[in-house]
């Protein structure tokens, strides 16, 4: 993940995911997530990005189970003016069944 640097103003992007059991033994299963930052200092956006980790972490946690509200916790106290999700791919037996295209 790249934020915004001192000599380059773009906005920050890149890649972050989480893998994660459900339970001992089983295979992995993945969520990978690509960001946009849009803040205007890179500590605003390190800030915004350390948010949607956390909400990441939790979602993949606690909320596999949902598709859906997973997708929908990564913006957990944030704007779509400071982050940009705009894609995210699902894989894994936590998420079988589910189509990378509709989420």
């Amino acid at each position: 993940m790249a934020t915004r640097a001192y000599k380059r103003a773009e906005n920050g992007r890149g890649w972050i995911g989480i893998r994660f059991q459900r339970q001992p033994g089983e295979p992995p299963s993945d969520v990978v997530v690509h960001v946009n930052l849009k803040d205007t200092t890179a500590r605003l956006q390190q800030e915004a990005l350390g948010v949607v980790g956390v909400n990441l972490i939790y979602g993949g946690y606690h909320l596999h189970a949902e598709p859906s509200a997973l997708i929908g916790s990564l913006m957990d106290e944030l704007s779509r003016d400071r982050v940009e999700v705009d894609m995210i791919k699902l894989a894994g037996p936590a998420f079988d069944g589910v189509d990378n295209r509709l989420a």
